[in-house]
This record gives C-alpha cells, sequence and structure tokens, in this order.
C-alpha cells in the first residue's frame, strides 16, 4: 500500500493528470518454441537428453504525454529464475507461469531538453542502461 501511495503521489508531483491520454501505443510479443538436447558426461559416457521450451512475451509501451512513457510486459518463465523467460514443457497439460516481466514509468523533462531521464519500475536491464556517445 505504501509503495502505490508513493507512485500515485510521485505522479501527482510529476504533472500527471487523471485527464492525460495514452496517445500512441506500441504493441509488442513473440512466440518461441525449441527442442533442447543437453549432453551430460559421466566419465567416458554421454548422456543426452531432451526437452521442450517454449516462451511467450507480450506487452506494451505508450507515450501518455510529452514527459511521460509508460510500459508493461507479459512473460511465462519460472520465478526462481531472474533471467529467462523460457519455460520447461512437461508434467502433461499442467498449467505454467505467467509473470509480470515489465511494469515501468519513464519521466524525460522538457525542461531540461530530454538529456535527464528518470525510470521507475521494473524494466530489462538491456534497455535501461543506455551508453552516451
Amino acid at each position: 500500500m505504501k509503495k502505490t501511495a508513493f507512485l500515485i503521489g510521485l505522479a501527482a508531483a510529476l504533472g500527471f493528470s487523471g485527464t492525460a491520454q495514452a496517445i500512441d501505443w506500441d504493441w509488442k510479443g513473440d512466440v518461441r518454441y525449441r527442442l533442447q538436447e543437453d549432453a551430460y558426461y559421466q566419465g567416458a559416457n554421454k548422456d543426452n537428453s531432451f526437452r521442450q521450451r517454449i516462451r511467450v512475451r507480450f506487452g506494451f509501451q505508450t507515450w501518455i504525454n510529452e514527459e511521460l512513457t509508460a510500459g508493461v510486459r507479459l512473460a511465462t518463465g519460472k520465478t526462481s529464475d531472474p533471467v529467462s523467460r523460457n519455460q520447461t514443457l512437461g508434467d502433461g497439460f499442467g498449467a505454467k507461469n505467467i509473470l509480470l516481466d515489465e511494469a515501468w514509468f519513464s519521466y524525460h523533462p522538457m525542461f531540461l531538453n530530454g538529456e535527464v531521464n528518470l525510470l521507475l519500475g521494473k524494466r530489462a536491464t538491456k534497455y535501461t542502461f543506455n551508453r552516451v556517445h
């Protein structure tokens, strides 16, 4: 509850009002299936095992106004693996996990000419840290 109140207060302080509308929606998603072979060596003996893997990701990012952008992405995966979104198929027809992979707000004030970007929330590392040239 405290985190929610903090985010609402921060959004109000940054000038976000209930009248803002998301104008530009950028939807993204992908599905990948693969048959993966893993080789295990025990001395001179080689053992192969095969497993079916799937990854599904679906999300969007939207431009709310000149200073505020937001995004959300859902993905398959295991809660014990923070890096990979691959899910091993097995266990008959058992349900698989869908996780909140990304949820973020990006504030880039116009009075600083877009040179400063405040990112709040969870986002993939490769999209978060940009090298400045």
